[in-house]
């Protein structure tokens, strides 16, 4: 699984760091970077857990804990973007 943990790399090379407490931050192994805030992601996540409960293609991956980056690695093999 995916996993980004704050200041630590991932099996892509990505680094995930705190901006500040409510912006995280992650570094590509390209150099690349994304922002994003604890806030959009919780409902992001929230979201997604109420809308895609009931899915049978979705009961592997759900719940997903908006308390944590797993929707990173819910999202690894494309079928919850799709």
């Amino acid at each position: 699984m995916h996993n980004l943990t704050k200041g630590k790399s991932s099996a892509f090379g990505n680094k995930v760091q705190a901006v500040n407490t409510k912006v995280q931050k992650i570094i590509t192994a390209s150099g690349g970077a994304h922002t994003f805030s604890e806030e959009e992601k919780i409902s992001f996540v929230d979201f997604i857990n109420s809308s895609l409960a009931s899915d049978p293609l979705m009961k592997d991956k759900l719940p997903i804990n908006p308390d944590n980056n797993d929707i990173f690695g819910a999202c690894k093999d494309g079928l919850l973007l799709w």
